[in-house]
């Protein structure tokens, strides 16, 4: 995930994907700061609980004080474990405010030493699992070194761009005042990586319509203003990290609905190279073989595989023929199809 070619906050939601799918949690948080001031420039939590993330926002000194970022960089992520086994962690703002909302106690983190920010992915679990481990700990230490490559320059980029495929539908439902009155559980992630905030405010966590892009929440309210009850709308973002479709639709209400409701579905068709490197996680493969594949996944030639690796045209067909006899695959991008449709009949 790392050396693919968009900026980390994009890739932040896949690449949590695959640290709760082999660390369990029941929540997590990624997150850059400066790496001068140390004043924290994004992040990201799943599962968002909107009322949790208002109230941190109001006041982060007060998690910032119980577990402060210069402590946790030089410890490498340790101060976290140290500081929720001390007396009256539980009276803690960090505790009472934000983790007993998730019903959650125990926590392991790692810093992500990239070039041009300072990063931290953080997981917590239930009171009553206990501590995480050490191998835990060393896990999310090598991929916290891995993640370390986050928005530096990817020789990917030189590739022809990946082709886009849907992978997932999203909705809620908005009332002419622009609050959500409900969403589906992925709606955050895409609004997170649609509005191209990066390390800007994180309007994506508001529970209205602000959260949505400027211009798709100019059409919803476009849409209540207009008379006709069968009004649709479409608005397609084209980002390098994918495309969103916002289709707003009027809803037929009950009578004793006094404010009008539209829908909201969003579509996301994501670039073909990152499904790839998240479905890959798993894969008996050596990091050689799953750039390759990856880059494959961008529908380049062998002989542009082979420059951007720096191996010989030879070499890299010998890498490609071993991995489709290994899983006795016709073609590339029957391998491609293969990764993405999670059938690990390997194991």
């Amino acid at each position: 995930m790392a050396e693919l070619p968009y900026p980390s906050w994009a890739l932040m939601p896949s690449i949590g994907e695959i640290v709760r799918a082999h660390i369990g949690c029941a929540v997590m948080n990624f997150g850059w700061a400066d790496t001068q001031s140390l004043q924290p420039l994004a992040t990201w939590v799943h599962p968002l609980k909107p009322h949790v993330y208002k109230r941190f926002l109001a006041n982060p000194q007060d998690v910032f004080d119980d577990v402060p970022i210069k402590a946790m960089r030089d410890s490498r992520g340790r101060f976290l474990q140290m500081v929720e086994t001390m007396p009256g962690y539980e009276e803690a703002p960090i505790y009472q405010h934000m983790l007993k909302e998730y019903d959650a106690r125990w926590g392991l983190s790692t810093v992500i030493p990239a070039n041009q920010w300072l990063g931290f992915m953080t997981v917590y679990r239930e009171d009553n699992l206990g501590p995480y481990a050490e191998n835990d700990w060393k896990l999310m230490e090598d991929a916290g070194m891995a993640l370390s490559q986050l928005d530096q320059a990817s020789p990917l980029s030189t590739l022809p761009a990946s082709e886009l495929h849907d992978v997932t539908t999203s909705t809620m439902l908005l009332d002419s005042d622009g609050k959500i009155l409900a969403k589906s559980a992925e709606i955050h992630n895409l609004l997170f990586i649609s509005r191209q905030t990066g390390m800007g405010p994180p309007e994506w966590a508001r529970d209205d319509w602000l959260a949505m892009p400027p211009q798709v929440t100019a059409l919803a309210q476009k849409l209540f203003d207009t008379a006709d009850p069968n009004e649709r709308i479409v608005e397609t973002q084209l980002l390098p990290w994918g495309k969103f479709d916002y289709i707003l639709e009027k809803m037929q209400t009950q009578e004793s609905q006094s404010k009008p409701i539209i829908t909201v579905t969003i579509r996301h068709y994501e670039p073909l190279d990152i499904t790839v490197a998240r479905c890959l996680w798993g894969w008996p493969m050596s990091p050689q073989e799953k750039r390759i594949i990856i880059a494959s996944a961008r529908q380049a030639s062998l002989e542009q595989i082979a420059q951007i690796l720096e191996i010989s045209s030879g070499t890299h067909k010998n890498y490609s023929n071993e991995l489709l006899a290994r899983f006795n695959l016709p073609s590339r991008s029957a391998l491609v199809k293969k990764i993405i449709s999670g059938e690990r009949d390997f194991e």
